[in-house]
């Protein structure tokens, strides 16, 4: 799952359309002047259920959820990447913001599920 936020460094800007200050009401300037103004999240398409791993090795869905809470998990495919989850998130999120692209002066990612295991060395 890629979540991404566009933080608008002046919570007062004029330049927000009302549909946008709307649907940001829920969050207050910080001590810095800077609050989100859009959020995006994307996972990956495919889905395995406990069941599916019944087939695979010795558990039960049972097992699995009454231990972990988790019925389903989202996997990606060998053409989907943790960079693609992000553009598709980034790109939600700047369509809630309402700011232009050419705008954006910084993008901060932070995952625990890199496209790269080892680093770019």
């Amino acid at each position: 799952l890629s979540t991404i936020g566009v933080a608008d460094a002046f919570s007062t800007s004029p330049s927000l359309s009302p549909r946008v200050k709307s649907q940001l009401q829920m969050a207050t300037a910080g001590s810095l002047g800077c609050r989100p103004i859009g959020i995006g999240s994307a996972a990956p398409k495919t889905i395995i259920t406990n069941f599916d791993l019944e087939d695979v090795v010795e558990t039960s869905d049972e097992w699995i959820s009454s231990r972990t809470g988790i019925s389903q998990r989202h996997v990606l495919q060998h053409e989907e990447t943790i960079k693609g989850l992000a553009i598709d998130a980034g790109k939600q999120a700047l369509d809630m913001s309402g700011v232009d692209p050419e705008d954006i002066d910084l993008v901060i990612c932070a995952t625990s599920s890199s496209d790269d295991l080892f680093g770019d060395a």
